[in-house]
C-alpha cells in the first residue's frame, strides 16, 4: 500500500511538473522551456563525488540520472514503485 501510494504521488508530481513547464511555454514567457534537473536545482559541489566513482561505469549512470529531466525521473521512479508494489501485494 505504501509503495503504491508513493508511486502514485511520484507520478502525479512528475506530471504536474511537466504540466507547469508546458503551461509556461504556452504563455510565451522569456524562457520558453527550461529543463529542470537535479543539477539545475542544487549546488554543483554536491556532485563532485561522481568523478571519483569509477566502479563499472557508475559515474556515467549517476551523471545520466542527475542530468535527466526531473519530470521523467519522477515518473520513472513512480512507475518502478508501482510495479514493485504490485508484485509485493499486501
Amino acid at each position: 500500500m505504501k509503495l503504491t501510494t508513493l508511486g502514485l504521488l511520484s507520478c502525479v508530481c512528475g506530471l504536474l511538473l511537466l504540466g507547469f513547464q508546458a503551461l509556461s511555454a504556452l504563455m510565451h514567457t522569456e524562457n520558453v522551456w527550461k529543463q529542470i534537473s537535479i543539477t539545475s536545482i542544487s549546488d554543483p559541489k554536491y556532485f563532485t563525488w561522481m568523478d571519483s566513482a569509477s566502479w563499472f561505469g557508475l559515474e556515467k549512470i549517476a551523471a545520466y540520472l542527475v542530468t535527466m529531466p526531473l519530470f521523467l525521473l519522477l515518473i520513472a521512479i513512480g512507475v518502478l514503485l508501482l510495479i514493485i508494489g504490485g508484485f509485493k501485494g499486501n
